[in-house]
């Protein structure tokens, strides 16, 4: 099944609370002020963990805890003179704890992602960090311990991503009492967010694969997912990206020009009735995809089509590498083509209802092929936006 998502739609990314991005004439700043040694450094910090520093992202990896002295104000850490330049901080799995005033008064830091192996976190780590908004937690069951102030000073926006179905771990966390706590994370160049089985995906760039289950990071909420949103930007989906995503009725797909993606991406999930939502005009570009076409065809093959009472387009799938026609009563109904010769997709339109629920047949005939498809579209009333429990969630 397809719809086709016109403007209104096209505005969604901008409602939702993405981490924010730092503004180019920052960076720029930066650049002048310091020297080109300063944006690729690395070095030994001690207890089994290293760091390096480029592109503004300060990462820490590692088999151990960091020192617990960096001083009182964390003067003695090695990137304490290029502060302001540190954009991200990144602590990779393996580090088991995190230093006290380790990136106090880091002005510039805007998001800061935290491993699972983290068990701990000193005094004043992120205090005065003005400008943090987002903290992304890989902790699935118990929250390390902190201590006092680590989160003060902090942005008042301060939002915190934790995995699929762990909020309730976190509802009593003191780290950051006053935070807003999402369902969510980052994959690779995009980011991600889930709530009440809807899983959005956003950014720009490609996902990863995901060779195993436990690597998918909304692996705990797939049985749970039956809506996936993917935004505009996104340009490859990873394998087994949604594998396993028993109850997957609907998939809105804002990229205009199809992204890239695994054939396996789907795996486990019954894509035959799966409603696929494009925006508008892209349907075709989409099925004329090697891969995504083979999607759509299974997904096309319901004897079922539902439209709002909004109208718009979907599609159904011709399997008939004869001549073919396809007839319809309706007036309010429309389709792509009335014959055809091969296997195709017929495109079907439905004008926007302001009166009663209404029905109708559509007729596909032809050698080896006689299938009816009953056409049903709802009572005039407005469409609820995909997504809208994410949207009051991080609203509230």
């Amino acid at each position: 099944m397809k719809r086709t998502l016109t403007d209104p739609y096209a505005q969604v990314p901008v409602v939702f609370a993405m981490p924010p991005i730092l503004q180019p004439f920052i960076l720029l700043f930066a650049l002048f002020l310091l020297s080109p040694a300063v944006f690729s450094q690395a070095g030994d910090l001690g207890g089994g963990v290293s760091w390096s520093f480029a592109d503004g992202i300060l990462t820490l990896s590692g088999e151990g805890a960091m020192p617990e002295d960096l001083g009182r104000d964390g003067s003695s850490a090695p990137w304490y003179d290029f502060r302001a330049s540190i954009l991200r901080v990144c602590i990779r799995e393996g580090v088991r704890s995190i230093s006290p005033s380790a990136f106090a008064n880091h002005t510039g830091l805007t998001s800061v992602t935290i491993a699972e192996s983290v068990g701990r976190i000193g005094a004043s780590a992120f205090s005065g960090c003005s400008a943090l908004t987002a903290l992304y937690a890989g902790w699935r069951a118990t929250p390390p311990r902190v201590g006092s102030d680590v989160f003060s000073g902090t942005h008042k926006d301060l939002t915190l991503y934790v995995p699929v179905l762990t909020l309730e771990f976190y509802e009593h966390w003191g780290g950051i009492p006053s935070a807003r706590i999402l369902e969510g994370g980052e994959t690779g160049r995009l980011s991600w967010l889930y709530a009440d089985g809807t899983l959005l995906l956003y950014g720009e760039g490609e996902m990863p694969d995901f060779l195993q289950p436990a690597h998918i990071p909304w692996q705990r909420g797939l049985e749970q997912i039956h809506t996936i949103i993917l935004f505009a930007g996104i340009t490859r989906i990873g394998a087994g990206a949604f594998a396993g995503c028993v109850h997957l009725a609907e998939v809105y797909l804002y990229p205009r020009k199809p992204p890239r993606i695994a054939k396996n991406a789907f795996e486990g999930a019954p894509i035959e009735n799966v409603a696929f939502y494009f925006s508008e005009g892209s349907e075709e570009a989409y099925a004329g995809s090697e891969v995504w076409r083979e999607f759509l065809y299974s997904a096309s093959s319901s004897s079922r089509i539902y439209f709002s009472a909004e109208g718009g387009g979907q599609r159904i799938a011709v399997k008939e590498n004869l001549y073919w026609t396809a007839s319809c009563s309706a007036s309010w109904l429309s389709f792509s083509s009335v014959s055809g010769d091969q296997d195709g997709l017929l495109f079907l339109t439905a004008q926007a209802n302001s009166g009663p629920k209404r029905t109708t047949t559509l007729t596909l005939q032809g050698r080896g092929l006689e299938r009816s498809v009953s056409v049903t579209q709802q009572a005039g009333c407005g469409l609820a936006v995909p997504g809208a429990g994410v949207q009051e969630m991080i609203h509230d």
